[in-house]
């Protein structure tokens, strides 16, 4: 459960906000954040940078994550007993 909570909020923090900034801001609505006093415009490009940089930490924390998972699946018992391996799932 520890990996499934930890993926579903890294996939949000890194790619599902960044993709509702954009598709705000591709529709003409510009967000505006204001961060330690300091206030942020951020346009479509900035947006569409935003969401490809996300996405790119993303996917290496997601085959991390991937491997982690079946390491642990595969040490089940009843795994073990089905003779699954991690190289199996």
């Amino acid at each position: 459960m520890y990996h499934s909570v930890l993926g579903s909020a890294w996939l949000a923090i890194t790619v599902v906000f960044p993709a509702m900034v954009l598709t705000a801001a591709l529709h003409g609505r510009p967000e505006t954040f204001s961060v330690g006093g300091v206030t942020w415009l951020l346009d479509w490009p900035t947006a569409l940078g935003i969401f490809l940089v996300g996405v790119a930490v993303y996917i290496p924390v997601a085959i991390c994550l991937q491997r982690k998972l079946k390491k642990f699946l595969a040490s089940t018992e009843w795994a073990r007993a089905q003779g699954y391996t991690v190289d199996d799932l």
